[in-house]
């Protein structure tokens, strides 16, 4: 290998470690990014995403409700919520007052395939 060859492998080598760290850093250091999670939504105050439940039981009769999964979706800085280990020590994922985080309710235009809104409203 010529001199040339051996500073651009090294001056790239570099470069690469250089990105690896910081993305490093960024990612599992900092979590300097936005994650999306499903949480509860109430279908009488608010306008929920609605689907199915899928879980092999039969439908209740008697509460219709009981047959439909509705929820909205939190985007959230990954570093501002805390993850549990079991569901029932966990606490309910909302976006607080100054913080950087979004609540997404159910709109004709993002309407997953499959789902439905629980009240129809076009917010464009």
């Amino acid at each position: 290998m010529d001199k040339r060859s051996r500073i651009f492998f090294i001056y790239f080598s570099v470069l690469i470690l250089i990105v690896i760290g910081v993305s490093f850093v960024k990612y599992f250091i900092l979590k300097d990014y936005y994650i999306k999670i499903k949480v509860a939504c109430n279908p009488i105050t608010e306008n929920c995403f609605v689907s199915d439940l899928d879980d092999g039981t039969n439908y209740s009769t008697d509460n219709v409700s009981k047959n439909f999964n509705f929820y909205k979706i939190v985007r959230k800085k990954a570093s501002s919520v805390s993850f549990c280990e079991h569901a029932t020590d966990c606490f309910a994922v909302t976006c607080e007052k100054d913080e950087d985080c979004r609540e997404v309710t159910c709109n004709l235009n993002i309407v997953p395939a499959g789902e439905h809104c629980s009240k129809i409203e076009n917010n464009n």
